[in-house]
């Protein structure tokens, strides 16, 4: 159910194999709001990927996905209320085979 840019579905998720974004639509009540992603990444050049979560445009969180297995990252919303665009976007690809950075 949710607008993906780019990739391809992986067990349990969805593979970014690039920059780009996942995103869904939901509505907040008005107050502080926990957003939980679950993450796991790929390692390339010796740093993993970076993951953004954007509510509206605005980066409310920036974390390094640094577990191979899913994972749970939260970060703190202060919402207005009313439905907003909640997005993680993958900003740091790297392709260097035999190594690839990839945001599942």
């Amino acid at each position: 159910s949710m607008t993906k840019s780019t990739g391809g579905s992986v067990s349990g998720g969805w593979n970014l194999w690039s920059n780009g974004s996942v995103s869904t639509s939901h509505t907040f009540t008005a107050g502080t709001a926990t957003v939980t992603v679950a993450a796991r990444g790929s390692v390339a050049a010796g740093v993993w990927p970076t993951m953004e979560l954007r509510v509206d445009g605005v980066v409310v969180g920036t974390r390094i996905v640094s577990a191979t297995a899913w994972t749970n990252y939260t970060s703190a919303y202060n919402a207005t209320a009313g439905a907003k665009t909640v997005a993680v976007h993958f900003t740091n690809d790297l392709n260097a085979p035999p190594e690839d950075r990839n945001l599942y």
